[in-house]
């Protein structure tokens, strides 16, 4: 019971999932631009920025609206981008060390459970992808892949023996 809650709690923290907010789209018909995306269930809505002079804000009088299920090769979204920038603070454990041999002192691995603490930005990119499956028709899909930078800093134990 423990693991199933605790587990839970996890997942809803580690939150980078394809939600509603600004992003930068990159197709392979224009050039990058800005948008809104307002996601619902399997559909976007996409929504050019307009400025006003101090910060951006949607264009609600003109959007796109597509199904991530009904694009197919040559749409104007097929194989598109959504690039999300973020600052990110993550709770990262280490689960075993390994130190390497030094002089007369042999190579010693731990496996004591460690925790750190990192900060830093986080980029994610949301790509668009269609698929042909032998026993049934073309399937679209959203492939995710986010890159961090940034410290970490933690405690923990070391055994230091000989």
């Amino acid at each position: 019971m423990f693991l199933s809650v605790s587990c839970a709690s996890v997942g809803k923290v580690t939150r980078h999932d394809f939600d509603s907010g600004f992003y930068k789209l990159k197709t392979q018909k224009a050039d990058p631009s800005k948008v809104y995306l307002n996601v619902i269930e399997d559909s976007i809505l996409i929504y050019p920025l307009r400025n006003d002079g101090n910060k951006d804000f949607p264009d609600t009088s003109s959007f796109t609206g597509i199904r991530i299920s009904k694009i197919r090769p040559g749409d104007y979204f097929y194989k598109s981008c959504f690039i999300k920038k973020s600052f990110d603070a993550d709770l990262t454990s280490i689960l075993f060390k390994y130190r390497h041999p030094r002089d007369d002192v042999p190579g010693q691995f731990s496996a004591d459970l460690n925790f750190a603490v990192s900060f830093g930005f986080r980029k994610d990119f949301y790509r668009l992808v269609s698929s042909d499956y032998p026993l049934s028709k073309k399937k679209s899909y959203i492939r995710q892949i986010g890159l961090n930078l940034g410290i970490f800093a933690g405690i923990g134990t070391s055994p230091v023996n000989q």
